[in-house]
């Protein structure tokens, strides 16, 4: 919005949206796409936040239903 001096939200994205459109359908998704993020948790702290979770669960097993 700063590089356009525009002051409105509603017209960067009226914008942002005849912008896209006429880039056509393959570069406008190419132009408004988000970045993937690659999360990659490392083993032993997948270890121990299953420890960690299983031992918690056995200690407060939480709502539990009960049969009349």
């Amino acid at each position: 919005m700063a590089w356009n001096d525009i002051e409105e939200i509603s017209e960067a994205v009226q914008n942002l949206i005849l912008n896209a459109h006429a880039l056509g359908p393959v570069l406008s998704y190419k132009a408004v796409a988000s970045p993937r993020h690659d999360l990659h948790i490392k083993e032993s702290w997948r270890v121990k936040f299953d420890n960690e979770s299983r031992r918690e669960l056995l200690r407060n097993p939480g709502d539990e239903i009960i049969s009349p």
